[in-house]
């Protein structure tokens, strides 16, 4: 199909296909397994997280174009700029070109201009042949779930390839320290994912949660939806996490009386059971209700729920962008994962 080729010793974890579009998951402890060939265009993005450079040190990959997001927020520890440098002398080793988009001068919002700029300019090469690249694991979940939609509903690439770096964390931390943000939040449509409204009608809000149970609760009585379901990291990625996560969403499970039925469970770095479970569970009432996905869990969750999204169209997919961010410390936990994703719909696929 590509220029690209992927190793074939890996079993697939997870696979499905809805509609127009399909999915497998694959998952090793050797980054080069999960991951070879040529890519069109990479996109990773810089952060405090040192799973950032978790793909770069992979060996078996390459790309024509990357572009590396600087996040508008720079942590003044100073975790940022280091990672950037050294990431930018990994990524010169595997790509001809490298475009940094500074988010400190363009902003949150600048920042998905000159994405979909990038998005238009690939376009304009399309059908390409080629297997375009995201790095999920520091990247934001408006951006991952953005980035998905954008290259499927502008026909870019038949083939996406995501890679996510499960993250370590001290098991010894409490649940109410593993938060990422701070202050007040801005609410944020995640692009091409808007959905349909239909202001006559109630709402359904089905939330991919996480740890910040506190931050959620707020951000849904701010919202005032009709029925609650959620979308569980269920099994967990490291020791303790299902009971740490337990323990923290019974505050929202009882507060909007969420019968044990909404409760969907899938495991927390793979993207292809999640829309898998997302698909089969079918909880929405398209004819009865507006439906909004929330993504306040982990980013393969969001991207899961972007393919949801794009599918059946009537649900928009939503972000709640912080104030400002905590930096907790987070290590690659030496599980890799990537998700491919085929648009079976984009005229490349059928011209390769």
């Amino acid at each position: 199909m590509s220029t690209n080729s992927l190793s074939s010793d890996l079993e697939p974890v997870s696979v499905f296909r809805e509609d127009y579009i399909s999915a497998k998951s694959f998952k090793s402890s050797d980054r080069n397994a999960v991951l070879s060939g040529r890519y069109e265009l990479a996109v990773f993005a810089v952060s405090w997280d040192r799973r950032c450079m978790s793909l770069s040190k992979g060996t078996a990959w390459k790309a024509k174009r990357a572009v590396l997001i600087r996040p508008p927020n720079i942590d003044k520890e100073g975790y940022c700029r280091k990672h950037e440098m050294e990431l930018v002398a990994m990524l010169k080793e595997r790509c001809q070109t490298i475009e940094i988009i500074d988010g400190v001068e363009l902003g949150f919002d600048g920042i998905w201009e000159r994405l979909y700029l990038i998005g238009a300019e690939e376009a304009m090469k399309a059908p390409s042949p080629g297997a375009f690249l995201l790095d999920l694991s520091a990247m934001s979940r408006f951006y991952s779930a953005g980035l998905v939609a954008m290259i499927i509903r502008l026909g870019i690439a038949a083939r996406t390839d995501c890679f996510y770096a499960e993250g370590r964390y001290d098991a010894t931390i409490d649940v109410k320290e593993v938060l990422f943000s701070h202050g007040k939040w801005e609410r944020k449509v995640v692009p091409f994912l808007d959905g349909k409204s239909n202001p006559s009608l109630g709402w359904y809000y089905l939330v991919s949660a996480g740890f910040d149970s506190e931050w959620i609760t707020k951000i849904l009585f701010q919202e005032e939806p009709d029925r609650v379901g959620l979308l569980m990291p269920i099994p967990g990625v490291f020791p303790n996490y299902e009971h740490k996560f337990l323990n923290g969403i019974k505050s929202i499970t009882s507060e909007f009386m969420i019968p044990e039925e909404y409760h969907q469970k899938a495991h927390a770095a793979d993207a292809v059971a999640a829309w898998k479970t997302l698909s089969t569970s079918g909880q929405e009432r398209w004819e009865e209700e507006q439906v909004a996905y929330l993504c306040c869990g982990t980013k393969p969750h969001a991207v899961a729920m972007a393919l949801r999204a794009l599918v059946h169209r009537f649900p928009a997919v939503l972000y709640f962008l912080p104030e400002r961010y905590k930096v907790i410390p987070v290590e690659e936990a030496g599980i890799f994962w990537r998700y491919t994703i085929i648009d079976h719909s984009s005229f490349a696929l059928r011209k390769s």
